[in-house]
């Protein structure tokens, strides 16, 4: 493998690890401490080359997540032959957590929410639209929990872990660009008019490739 990234020490492979993926590292590892963490990368990297070490980072990087540092070293070892399924349907917040999200973000729009989510709402778009009651409100959250269940399932049956929505980039004219249209009085247009006609008859033959004259 080229360009080799030197790990230094285990606590330099494990915040290596957590720069890569810190969303997935923190649902990983939840409630441990990074004492704890170290100290299960440090078994089970034990004896590892530098070049299976870079495999293993290279593969968090390719799958977009935190495996544990029992699969982590499988990785290293270039062994894929196991399902890693789970790992990718944990990276998916619960449906109801996935509802407090869009909540969130329809108030502000500034809220991250995740392609799944995304997906999910404007599939029950129309339905949001329409609350006027209770009971339209609790049929589009029930419809949109249903439809992210859905979603992700499919995507986790096609093994792609949970990633954040980018909305697409607005472009915005600059300010001093040209105006396609401006309006202008009736006077102004008739003194247009009038000075057009004026030069058309002073050279007859505009006249007569404009198609003006008989």
């Amino acid at each position: 493998m080229n360009n080799l990234v030197k790990i230094n020490s285990v606590e330099h492979l494990t915040a290596m690890i957590k720069a890569i993926v810190p969303r997935s590292f923190e649902k990983t590892f939840g409630g441990l401490s990074t004492e704890e963490v170290v100290a299960g990368f440090m078994f089970c990297v034990a004896g590892l080359s530098q070049t299976e070490l870079n495999t293993g980072l290279a593969k968090i990087q390719e799958m977009g997540y935190c495996p544990d540092p029992a699969m982590f070293a499988k990785w290293c070892k270039g062994l894929d032959g196991f399902d890693n399924s789970d790992a990718i349907a944990d990276s998916y917040i619960g449906k109801n957590a996935a509802l407090a999200n869009i909540l969130a973000w329809l108030d502000d729009p500034k809220t991250r929410i995740t392609v799944a989510q995304k997906q999910a709402y404007d599939a029950v778009y129309h339905m949001f639209r329409d609350i006027h009651s209770d009971y339209d409100k609790n049929h589009a959250y029930s419809a949109f929990k249903d439809q992210y269940e859905f979603i992700v399932q499919a995507l986790v049956s096609d093994r792609e872990p949970c990633q954040y929505y980018e909305p697409p980039v607005t472009l915005q004219a600059p300010q001093n660009a040209p105006q396609a249209h401006v309006a202008v009085s009736n006077d102004r247009a008739k003194e247009i008019l009038a000075g057009l006609t004026g030069r058309l008859y002073k050279n007859p033959k505009n006249a007569q490739t404009m198609g003006l004259t008989a």
